[in-house]
């Protein structure tokens, strides 16, 4: 009978599940947004690598390239998690799998471009953090898990990027009109 007790109260005391388990559609379809909103990233930083001009062209070319290296890794990474039963397929493949990104406006007129870009990594930040909430209540520890590495890789671009406009509007300052 003690044995009975204890088991009882063990199952009593454990967190019910908030929801019912997602399909695995689900997930793949959360993942393909979010792979879409990562090549929506990618193509401003590159876009702001190609069209970089200015006294600082070295160093902030640096910070682009760098950038568009790690969001290459990244969406690789995003993309075999859309699709785990097809490991060979390309990244090609899984980009043809993803929602077209979301619109994003142009640059306000009179700001810097690299505040456009910045925008984008803010708002994907915002978005990670109600992923891994989502994946908190589904009870998916490995991909909630691999959402905050992606939230962390994100910061780190995003501080970096704030670290590049904070220079820029130094030096801005320092030159002479």
């Amino acid at each position: 009978m003690p044995s009975q007790q204890v088991a009882t109260q063990q199952q009593q005391h454990r967190q019910p599940r908030r929801t019912a388990p997602p399909s695995p559609t689900r997930v793949a379809t959360t993942f393909q947004r979010l792979l879409g909103d990562e090549i929506a990233l990618s193509l401003k930083t590159r876009t702001l690598h190609a069209i970089t001009s200015g006294p600082q062209l070295a160093g902030v070319n640096g910070v682009f390239a760098d950038q568009a290296t790690r969001l290459d890794s990244v969406m690789a990474m995003v993309a075999s998690r859309v699709a785990p039963s097809a490991p060979s397929a390309t990244l090609a493949d899984y980009i043809s799998l993803a929602p077209p990104p979301a619109p994003s406006p142009p640059p306000r007129a009179g700001s810097h471009l690299d505040d456009w870009l910045l925008e984008g990594h803010v708002r994907l930040i915002s978005e990670l953090r109600n992923l891994i909430d989502l994946f908190a209540e589904w009870e998916e520890a490995d991909h909630q898990a691999f959402i905050s590495w992606l939230l962390h890789e994100h910061e780190a671009m995003s501080w970096g990027l704030s670290t590049l406009i904070a220079r820029e509007r130094l030096a801005d300052r320092a030159m002479p009109a």
